[in-house]
């Protein structure tokens, strides 16, 4: 969409499983606990962290030929 639109300019965030954002709730009680319970114990008390670019951690992303076939995968579902 970002080239489709040059003019404008489009940031999509992901809450992750940041507090207060319910993600967890509808996930099996195992993975409830382990976030809530286990990973704080293992030291990694902080789910959130610096907003980054994706594709640096996945480079697949700035392939234009994926992002154009997920433009058209999801317009196939949105009703014209």
């Amino acid at each position: 969409m970002a080239r489709q639109h040059p003019n404008r300019r489009f940031v999509t965030m992901s809450p992750g499983n940041t507090s207060g954002t319910g993600t967890l709730n509808d996930r099996p009680v195992p993975l409830r606990l382990a976030a809530k319970y286990v990973m704080p114990a293992l030291g990694a008390n902080t789910i959130t962290g610096p907003v980054v670019d994706q594709a640096d951690i996945f480079p697949d992303l700035r392939n234009p030929s994926f992002q154009h076939n997920a433009n058209q995968a999801i317009h196939r579902f949105i009703p014209a």
